[in-house]
């Protein structure tokens, strides 16, 4: 299941394919010193997504409707996610998306293989 701006889709992430990334973006600050030391302009830690998504047998409607609404053409979408021993929420750019074309079976066309990349808006973390 994927929680995406309020919503749960009952889908299936394939295991093991959600890959989590770490990014910490510098300002137009950062640089070198005169004395060749590293100055630093640190704006956060943004935590990013990659994931795999297929349907679950019998539930292709739920997967047609995430498909849907991560092509949407809005600014970011609120995710929820696995992080740590929890989870983290927060507001995510989807900027492209693919999946692949399995034919049509019992009157059902299959898609699978729907590979999505979230990117945070905005750091999930700030330097303290």
């Amino acid at each position: 299941m994927i929680t995406m701006d309020g919503a749960s889709f009952n889908v299936a992430v394939v295991f093991p394919s959600m890959k989590r990334s770490f990014n910490i973006p510098q300002g137009s600050a950062a640089g070198k010193s005169l004395a060749y030391s590293d100055i630093d302009d640190i704006f956060g830690t943004e935590y990013g997504y990659e994931m795999h998504v297929e349907p679950i047998p019998g539930q292709e409607a739920d997967y047609d409707s995430f498909f849907y609404a991560i092509s949407s053409p809005v600014g970011s979408h609120e995710i929820t996610v696995p992080f740590a021993q929890s989870t983290i929420t927060f507001n995510a750019k989807v900027t492209a998306g693919s999946d692949l074309f399995y034919g049509k079976l019992a009157g059902t066309q299959r898609w699978k293989g729907l590979t999505v990349v979230f990117t945070p808006v905005q750091p999930q973390r700030t330097p303290a």
